[in-house]
């Protein structure tokens, strides 16, 4: 699976978190109107997203003052132990005034806050350098905070739908727009997580050095990376080697992995191959008229550049009617 694919995946999966949690605490949780300042906090689960030679986690908390008075000199810190924030976002509904100090080890994140109004909700977004568990401490001139939900409930239901409403949509903003800002940098980052061992393989295979292609293809494998990926692609290896037999075999074991469509394609990109070596040339054209119906624009690419489906046209007149001017 790609990295933009964890990334969307991930991004879902908060937001659903997110519209989940609210459905809860605005219909199941009922209190009643506090009599003065009442600090609560929320961490969100964690979302770690594992490359090829990164791990980074994305996480957010919420903290509120759910009383009728305001809470002065809120002071809010936020600490790991074993990662550390590589960046962060705090945002308020009013947008009030609240002063950031990130430690010298970036191990922890102190917020003070002079006033904070009842129902006042901060947010804060953040990202790990991997998945750690999360201390947070919460306090005021009067009271100290606790875990919990939001929601003050002397309500109808119908003032509650109202509520909801009307809150749901500043609510994902605050949530959403940090979140989109944290997967914009990773997926520019991502384009640096390219040169793994699987994709170097693939780029000398089909530039025809194979014997240095196998070597490195044979080292992804052993490590277990990249899955249908690289199994296809040391497959067809193989077969350019010599080695056809073995090569039947890892390509249907890249099969047995291959999930999506463009998975799939790889498989078939690269069974083309070993159906050629094996002399199956019809065979060979039915594999890559597969895998140009799952992924064309990304085929098309590869025998673009591919001096091995060069040699392959020079001897199979045939495949020329496959590919795309």
């Amino acid at each position: 699976m790609s990295w933009k694919e964890i990334l969307i995946g991930a991004a879902i999966s908060l937001i659903v978190t997110v519209l989940g949690g609210l459905l809860v605490y605005y219909f199941t949780y009922y209190k009643s109107e506090p009599k003065s300042e009442i600090l609560s906090y929320q961490i969100d689960k964690q979302v770690s997203f594992v490359g090829s030679d990164k791990q980074v986690s994305i996480g957010s908390l919420k903290f509120a003052n759910i009383g009728a008075e305001p809470a002065k000199n809120v002071s809010a810190i936020f600490h790991i132990s074993n990662s550390s924030i590589l960046e962060f976002k705090v945002t308020s509904e009013s947008e009030a005034e609240i002063s950031k100090e990130l430690s010298k080890d970036k191990k922890s994140l102190s917020l003070s806050i002079k006033h904070l109004l009842p129902d006042e909700i901060i947010s804060v977004t953040y990202l790990l350098s991997k998945e750690s568990p999360v201390e947070f401490q919460l306090r005021s001139e009067k009271s100290i905070g606790k875990a919990g939900f939001f929601l003050k409930t002397d309500k109808s239901r119908n003032s509650l739908l109202n509520d909801f409403i009307g809150n749901l949509v500043p609510l994902l903003i605050l949530f959403v727009i940090p979140l989109l800002f944290i997967i914009r940098k990773l997926l520019r980052a991502s384009n640096t997580l390219g040169n793994c061992k699987n994709n170097v393989g693939f780029v000398l295979l089909h530039k025809k050095s194979i014997d240095d292609a196998l070597s490195i293809l044979t080292k992804s494998v052993n490590e277990g990376k990249d899955g249908a990926y690289s199994l296809a692609n040391y497959a067809s290896a193989l077969a350019l080697t010599g080695d056809l037999e073995k090569a039947e075999r890892y390509i249907e074991a890249a099969k047995f992995l291959a999930r999506n469509k463009y998975e799939k394609a790889v498989c078939e990109f690269n069974n083309a191959i070993i159906e050629h070596e094996l002399g199956n040339k019809e065979k060979s054209i039915d594999c890559l008229r597969e895998s140009l119906s799952l992924s064309k624009k990304e085929i098309n690419n590869y025998l673009e550049h591919s001096h091995i489906f060069k040699k392959m046209l020079t001897e199979n007149n045939d495949l020329r009617d496959l590919i795309a001017p």
